[in-house]
Order: C-alpha cells, then structure tokens, then sequence
C-alpha cells in the first residue's frame, strides 16, 4: 500500500496534481499488476496534511517502538511517535495457549465452582504462574 500522486494536464496547460492511497493487484487477463484506489485524497493545492497525519497515527499503533522510529526516519520528517511503554505478550500468549490445551482452565474453574468468588481465581492462578515462568519475581513485585 503506498500514497501516490497522480497529475493530469488542464487545457490551459497548468497541471493539477491528486493524491491517492493505492495498492497494487495483479491482473491476470493482461498478466501485469495495476494500481487500485483505494482513496482518493483529492486534490494535492486543496490537501489538509492533518488527514495523513491522523492515518500515520493509526498505522503506528500497530508498530513495535523501534519499527515506528524506523519508519519515522526513512521517511526523513519530525513526527512524534511518543511511546510510554509496552509489554511483550508473545510468551504470556504461548503460555496461556499450553495452560487451556493441558486443561488448567477447567481443572481450576470446577475446583472453585463452589466457593462463589467474584474475581476469577483460575486467572489470578495463570498470572502467578506466567510471572514466576517467564520472568521470576516475587508475588508482590507481579504486578509490574
């Protein structure tokens, strides 16, 4: 997916340019790729900058720290990308994964069925066990 520009020629001979968010689809019958619209920023003179930097915004939530300053740096401008913190989750997924497969869930939520607790224990359990796996600490430091 790219922004491209596109310019048309006037009868007067001024040229007047669009830009576009486009992305490229193979074609078979004429077997080479054309260019889709996907939309259509209007024209380049009458463009409110304010639109792109909203949909680059956007697109970084989905960016690691390091891949949004990658980014911010081959396209050369200034934007802030301000990032607070982040946490990996890939090992805490994969646990999670492995804890439903083994049955942990179940086990626990039929053992505690009984006593009527309104916070979910069998998650308060998988919390304490993913800390204590993939990064040790103790009880009170979980939390972080």
């Amino acid at each position: 997916m790219y922004i491209r520009r596109v310019t048309r020629k006037n009868k007067d001979g001024s040229v007047t340019a669009y830009l576009q968010l486009a992305h490229n689809e193979w074609d078979p019958k004429a077997k080479y790729s054309k260019a889709k619209v996907i939309y259509s920023f209007g024209r380049e003179d009458e463009f409110d900058r304010a639109v792109l930097e909203r949909l680059a915004k956007s697109i970084s939530r989905f960016l690691s720290p390091e891949q949004a300053f990658e980014a911010r740096d081959a396209i050369g401008e200034t934007a802030e990308f301000l990032f607070q913190s982040y946490k990996r989750l890939g090992g805490v997924w994969m646990l999670d994964q492995l804890w439903r497969k083994l049955g942990m869930d179940r086990i626990l939520q039929k053992l505690f069925a009984s006593r009527h607790h309104q916070l979910d224990i069998e998650r308060l359990i998988f919390a304490m066990v993913a800390n204590r796996a993939l990064a040790p600490s103790s009880k009170l430091a979980m939390e972080d």
